[in-house]
């Protein structure tokens, strides 16, 4: 894809302003190294962490690549434990979400 074809209509014209970037990283990889700007920089916090806490959909997201980068560098889990917790449902039993329209 040239830069022309990622740029909105009102910004085609103007293409050769922009460069197309070419090291761009997995936004889970980026997330999932997460724990070592944290539990390493900061004196008050340990690694690996007692407990990480997260929504159910996060099992194939930000644990397993906080698992997956910190077991490449270090060669344990940044966590000590994972709890997950389920959604609140609306009347229909659909989870409620922002993208979903349905939140109180």
């Amino acid at each position: 894809m040239t830069v022309e074809d990622l740029l909105p209509d009102n910004y085609r014209d103007r293409a050769s302003e922009y460069k197309k970037g070419t090291d761009t990283m997995d936004v889970w990889f980026d997330s999932g190294s997460s724990w070592a700007a944290v539990l390493e920089k900061r004196s008050d916090l340990q690694y690996p962490a007692d407990l990480y806490l997260e929504g159910t959909d996060q099992h194939r997201g930000w644990f397993q690549c906080s698992l997956l980068t910190s077991i490449a560098s270090k060669g344990k889990a940044p966590y000590s434990g994972v709890i997950t917790h389920g959604f609140v449902l609306e009347e229909k039993g659909l989870k409620m979400s922002k993208s979903l329209g349905n939140v109180v």
